[in-house]
């Protein structure tokens, strides 16, 4: 019934064919028996109107009449034949329906034909409809969420309507029934990341069609608009404008802009448009209207635009109304100086800021001041040289000036380093311009959005507080100086500029960045007042750029802070409207009849008969005295300009409250800028065979000598600065554990790092973690509840050094093939070491995949790998992770971020702790703290750790011992085994089992046995031989005894009694009988009873003698 309600109401407006099957019919029938019962009066030709039925099948229909709503009447026209389905007329005619002909709109009206046009948002157009939900129902309540979006909606804005500002998710749905082919075509504004914008189409079943698979809208320009248009397919299409806002801090989003809504494919328009308020058509047949030119406004439906009194009143192009002229301010004027003249004076000259839309001859109002006033000329800016001439110019090629001076040429062996530095601003210089830009109106078109002063250039006035104030500055290239031109590093140059911001209320100043005139970015962004401060912004590529500074002083939905002065109303009119308007804009209180009314009170039914009795509260001033005119906003077509008697009370409304709210620029310096001036020179090298003072350019990683001026390549495992190229200290030691490049560019791991610990060498080796490793850390929630994780990616080491960790935003609109092929402008591409995302599931917010944003780089230079906590001011706190289980020290990977951020001045770090866990196979897994769930708990240092089995150190030969088994057969085995619990990988491999030969135990008790028996065999018989022989000496001594006492003979004294063992006889000896050892051991075994005497003949010496 829904759907069929908005049918109804599109097909009152555009006439198109949106009836019901038998419906009209119906209705007719109903209304013709009626007129018969009730005798009802003829119908007239302004009693009813012409409709067609629903197609048939073969393609027919019927133009039926239909009464008008609250009229009876009887004779309705009969049904004839109608037009087929179709059938529509060219642009700029419409079918009159009584004829059944196509005829040319009148002027001041258009048509599409076959079309229709939304262009205009004072309210919301019928049929469009807004249903806001919040998504998310992971956590709290699901009934306060739902009623936490009531209030969130599309709002119409006059030119254009406006997305929800919160994190609700609104659909501003609007449907329409084709009878052939067509297409949507609307204009939009779309700069924040941080909502998301879709566009897709449904069938009356609900499904989407094919058309809208690429439903994410484009990101836009600041102060641009984007255009998107789909094919719409013959049927039922419902189409969806939706938008979700991503509220991850206190910044609130900025919302989505859609004007021009353009549907073709309706099969005929029965009636024209009338043309909006300040445009008009001077033709018939018109298919469009036209703008009105400044200082013309017109009505809707107007033929031609209407001058205003310009003495009285002004209007800018595309107005509905004259607006009054206000009294000259300060603000409506500026100054410039003239050229320097030859005695080295300048003159300050004023001029009116065109147009000029300001009135002199009113009461307070400021004229212009005196011009011609004579000063001192400032010196010009560093690079730059009156040379006695008026203006300051640009040093020629090879010279270089610090703006006091005249230009001089660089001297031999150096070269003028090239660039710009902005300190002085008594003109704005020729690379800059300065513009005023607000979505809304045309109010400050024309106007300088920032004015010089001196020492610093300031935010202007503009035409409302919430304008964009923006200062460009165009640099066509970077390029290193000479010397360096072979380097390879990855910065080009640098800008730096000062600034402060003075505000009373939210005010914000963007920093952006526009490469090759493609896409500009916001780089960063500073809210509220900010204290004199530096910013550096690095330029890694060689590109055409446009820096752009914009300034907004408050962001509001409409432009209500300077909108009335003074605004007329019809009482009944005031009481309706007022309480609605009371919250969006602020009043002063009423001074009717001589007493002040609040704003707030109620009724609102005070009324004064004479406007001067109205005066403002504060300055007391009369009606007469004071500004009055009507905005632009809704309130411009309720009083169009027009003091008519009889409209009243006055209103008085507060004028601007943030026009003293000010950006200040002190200075602004660029580096190694293509068409820059010098105001310094820097040495270069020269060719080996000098003829002149040229300079040549170094290879890649070569520095210039000191000595010889010569280019001289840096030593190995240094890498060569891009700022400093002079002398052998602009070769920088890479940190422990990293090695340079081969161009000294950079350092970077290869993912070997060694330490040596009690006298023992631990070796690691990273390379299977060379790919990227991802984590996905959380969910965490908003403050309204929205889920969402940290996402990140880690490039290790390897790869040469490059940064193989890539992160993007709106990951479901581009693919990963997409973003590498065009990284170089593609503005949500982030390449580094360590980057992170914001990731929004599926189920979060009712996409159907996940969302990404906010990507960033948190790590574009290795600084090294280590075991120790601190490296170059970093260092890891002891409780960012539970100590190691094992004895293995973790080693530690260091980066660093060249990004500074306004939280960050020293740029964010990473530390990655690799820690060895043989429980962990392959990948590992990746962490991080507990305490700090983003990977960070200040925003600046971002902490990992990596836990792997590779991670350990690798193998020694003091990682293993052997066991030796036993002897089988002749053959034994010794295995080699790792030590538990094992903490260690690859390196030396574990030898393989050794086997060799053994003798069995049997064989050895054996021979044990064997010569156990000999050796017992031996001593019985030694043992039996001495004692024998010691036998026989007893006997022969008691022989000889025997002998000498005998009584036959009496015998001389013998020498010797005995032959003593081991003395030799010297008498001769004669054996009788002698027996070997073999018979002496037969003897004694026999033990034989006969006696054996020798018979030995003793010679005696007396015998000799005689």
């Amino acid at each position: 019934m829904r759907m069929r309600r908005m049918r109804m109401m599109r097909m009152r407006r555009a006439g198109a064919e949106r009836g019901y099957p038998g419906r009209a019919w119906l209705y007719c029938w109903l209304l013709g028996w009626q007129a018969a019962a009730l005798q009802l009066p003829p119908c007239e030709e302004t009693d009813y109107h012409f409709e067609y039925t629903e197609c048939d099948s073969s393609g027919s229909r019927w133009r039926v009449a239909v009464p008008n709503p609250s009229v009876e009447c009887s004779g309705l026209p009969d049904p004839v034949k109608g037009k087929e389905c179709t059938f529509s007329c060219a642009s700029g005619e419409y079918l009159e329906m009584k004829n059944q002909v196509c005829s040319k709109c009148a002027e001041g009206t258009y048509s599409l034909g076959s079309g229709i046009k939304f262009d205009e948002w004072d309210e919301l157009p019928a049929g469009f409809s807004n249903v806001a939900t919040f998504m998310d129902t992971a956590v709290g309540s699901t009934e306060n969420k739902a009623d936490s979006c009531n209030n969130s909606s599309w709002t119409p804005r006059g030119n254009y309507i406006e997305s929800n500002r919160d994190d609700c998710t609104v659909s501003l749905i609007y449907a329409v029934h084709l009878k052939k082919s067509g297409s949507v075509f609307f204009e939009y504004q779309y700069i924040d990341n941080n909502i998301f914008f879709e566009f897709f189409i449904q069938n009356d079943q609900c499904k989407e069609m094919e058309s809208t698979a690429d439903k994410w809208v484009k990101l836009t320009d600041n102060g641009e608009w984007g255009s998107h248009s789909v094919t719409l397919k013959s049927g039922s299409n419902i189409l969806y404008w939706r938008t979700t806002g991503i509220l991850m801090g206190s910044k609130v989003v900025k919302p989505v802009l859609v004007k021009n809504i353009t549907i073709e494919g309706v099969a005929y328009t029965s009636e024209c448009f009338a043309c909006k308020p300040g445009t008009f058509s001077d033709k018939p047949g018109s298919s469009g209207c036209q703008v009105c030119p400044r200082n013309t406004y017109s009505e809707k439906g107007a033929k031609e635009c209407t001058k205003c009194k310009e003495e009285m009143y002004y209007a800018d192009e595309g107005s509905s109304a004259c607006i009054e002229r206000p009294p000259c301010t300060n603000k409506d004027f500026f100054q410039i100086h003239t050229p320097c003249d030859k005695e080295g004076k300048t003159q300050i000259m004023y001029k009116w800021i065109e147009p000029k839309i300001c009135r002199e001859d009113l009461p307070d109002a400021l004229t212009l001041p005196p011009s011609g006033e004579r000063k001192d000329c400032p010196p010009c800016n560093p690079g730059f040289y009156n040379n006695a001439s008026s203006s300051c110019t640009p040093c020629p090629p090879g010279t270089f000036s610090d703006g006091t001076q005249e230009c001089k040429a660089c001297p031999a062996g150096t070269e003028p380093a090239l660039g710009f530095e902005y300190k002085w601003w008594n003109i704005l210089p020729g690379n800059m311009k300065t513009s005023c830009f607000n979505v809304g109106n045309s109010k400050c078109d024309g106007m300088n959005g920032w004015e010089v002063a001196g020492d610093h250039i300031q935010s202007g006035a503009g035409g409302s507080d919430n304008d964009y104030l923006i200062l460009n500055l165009h640099i066509p290239g970077f390029k290193p100086p000479t010397s360096v031109t072979g380097a390879t590093g990855s910065e080009l140059g640098r800008i730096t500029f000062i600034f402060e911001t003075i505000c009373s209320a939210d005010c914000v100043l963007y920093f952006m960045a526009d490469v090759n005139r493609k896409n500009t970015n916001v780089v960063e962004s500073w809210e509220r007042s900010k204290e004199k401060q530096s910013y550096t912004h690095i330029i890694s590529k060689n590109a055409s750029f446009t820096f752009t500074w914009a300034f907004q002083r408050i962001n509001e939905g409409q432009d209500v802070s300077t909108s009335l002065g003074i605004g007329l109303y019809n009482p009944a009119f005031l009481g309706h409207m007022l309480p609605e308007l009371l919250p969006s804009i602020e009043a002063h209180r009423l001074l009717v009849r001589g007493e002040w009314l609040s704003p707030y009170s109620s009724p609102w039914e005070a009324a004064v008969d004479e406007p001067s009795m109205l005066k403002d509260r504060h300055t007391h001033k009369s009606i007469p005295e004071l500004v009055h005119w009507c905005t632009e906003l809704w309130l411009v077509s309720k009083c169009n300009g027009v003091m008519t008697p009889g409209w009243f009370p006055w209103l008085l409304f507060q004028s601007r409250q943030f026009i003293n709210d000010m950006a200040k620029i002190y200075s602004i310096t660029v580096t190694n800028a293509v068409d820059g001036v010098a105001s310094s020179c820097r040495a270069c090298a020269l060719g080996s065979e000098q003829s002149g003072s040229s300079c040549v350019p170094c290879p890649a990683g070569h520095y210039i000598e000191k000595e010889t001026s010569q280019c001289k390549e840096c030593p190995a495992n240094t890498f060569l600065s891009i700022h400093q190229v002079y002398g052998r200290e602009a070769c920088i030691p890479c940190g422990p554990g990293s090695k340079s490049t081969k161009d000294h560019s950079a350092c970077f791991s290869d993912c070997l790092v060694s330490y040596i610990k009690d006298n023992q060498s631990l070796n690691y080796d990273f390379s299977n973690l060379s790919q990227v490793g991802s984590l996905m850390s959380g969910p965490s929630f908003t403050s309204r509840g929205t889920k969402f994780f940290h996402f990140f990616n880690i490039s290790l080491c390897g790869n040469e050094g490059k940064k193989m960790a890539i992160c993007t935003d709106n990951i479901t609109d581009v693919t990963l093939k997409d973003m590498v092929a065009e990284s170089e402008d593609f503005s949500n591409f982030v390449g580094a070491f360590v980057c992170q995302s914001t990731i929004i599931p599926s189920d979060s917010k009712g996409f159907r995949t996940a969302l990404a944003l906010q990507s960033n780089s948190l790590a574009d230079r290795f600084l090294g790998a280590t075991v120790e906590t601190v490296l170059e001011n970093i260092s890891i706190k002891a409780d960012v992770f539970p100590p190691s289980p094992s004895k293995i020290p973790d080693v530690h990977f260091f980066y660093k971020s060249s990004t500074v951020t306004t939280s960050c001045e020293n740029g964010r770090a990473t530390v990655v702790t690799m820690r060895c866990n043989p429980n962990k196979p392959d990948q590992g897994e990746l962490s991080v703290p507990s305490s700090c769930p983003a990977g960070t708990c200040d925003g600046c240092t971002f902490y990992f750790v990596w836990e792997s089995a590779e991670a350990c150190p690798l193998c020694t030969e003091q990682d293993y011992h052997e066991i030796e088994g036993a002897c089988k057969k002749g053959f034994q085995e010794t295995l080699y085994v790792w030590n538990e619990p094992k903490h260690c990988i690859k390196g030396v491999p574990l030898p393989e089992k050794r086997t060799s030969t053994c003798e069995t135990v049997d064989f050895w008790l054996k021979v044990g046995a064997g010569v156990g028996a000999f050796t017992a065999v031996l001593l019985i018989a030694l043992t039996c031989y001495f004692w024998k022989k010691n036998q026989k000496l007893e006997y022969k001594y008691s022989k000889l005894v025997m002998t000498t006492n005998s009584k036959e003979c009496e015998l001389p004294a013998a020498d010797s009694c005995a032959i003593m063992e081991g003395e030799d006889n010297e008498e001769e000896i004669v054996y009788s009988n002698k027996q070997s050892l073999l018979g002496k051991l037969k003897s004694l075994a026999t033990k034989e009873k006969e006696d054996h005497f020798e018979s030995v003949q003793l010679k005696s010496s007396r015998a000799q003698n005689i």
